[in-house]
């Protein structure tokens, strides 16, 4: 689809060199359900770095190749979209597409296999997570402020994550406001106070 849109562009460019009086047309397209878009209301429109345009609606997600549709709903028996009210959506550097839902539930795409994954590498996909961020290492922290954190790392054979939860001993409060990575590439995890985890630590250590 980008191969498309750049020899256009080019073709455009090569026209409007020629002809000073070159004018622009624009077609626009309203699609609907009756055109296969999982429903209606769009929350947010995002294009992946293949070229395809996922469109993140109240009653699932879909997924647009320029001619069709491709509907995505939660699945009982396999790992699937979290939630069909679907909020946001954001590509990482690896190729994986990281879904927010309604209900504070992320799904992950792996872009490259063409299937949802099970991003904590073992089984906990029902844990509450609002926020996400990438960091310079292309670790991917998600966190809830009622629910610690998690990072996420992308390994050869798939992902891996450690949870960072007061039950778990790694964090003295669940309540997380924030993650943010300095120019030293330090992660601080924010709430009342500030506290830092180090690149290799599991405990955290007050700056």
């Amino acid at each position: 689809m980008k191969r498309y849109i750049i020899t256009l562009l080019i073709l455009f460019s090569i026209t409007t060199t020629s002809k000073t009086n070159a004018s622009i047309e624009i077609r626009a397209t309203h699609m609907t359900t009756d055109d296969g878009i999982a429903n209606n209301t769009v929350r947010s429109v995002y294009q992946d770095s293949k070229g395809f345009i996922w469109i993140a609606t109240l009653n699932g997600l879909s997924r647009y190749d320029g001619n069709s549709f491709i509907n995505f709903r939660p699945e009982e028996t396999e790992i699937s979209l979290s939630d069909t009210r679907v909020k946001d959506i954001f590509e990482d550097s690896n190729g994986y597409l990281w879904i927010n839902t309604t209900q504070e539930i992320f799904s992950c795409y792996d872009l490259k296999r063409e299937s949802f994954v099970d991003f904590t590498g073992v089984g906990e996909l029902r844990q509450n997570y609002s926020h996400l961020i990438e960091t310079s290492d292309g670790s991917i922290w998600l966190w809830h402020n009622r629910n610690g954190c998690r990072k996420v790392t992308h390994t050869p054979s798939g992902l891996e994550s450690v949870s960072f939860t007061k039950k778990n001993g790694n964090i003295h409060s669940d309540a997380v406001n924030y993650v943010y990575e300095d120019d030293k590439s330090n992660i601080w995890v924010g709430r009342s106070e500030e506290r830092r985890v180090g690149k290799e630590c599991t405990a955290w250590c007050r700056s």
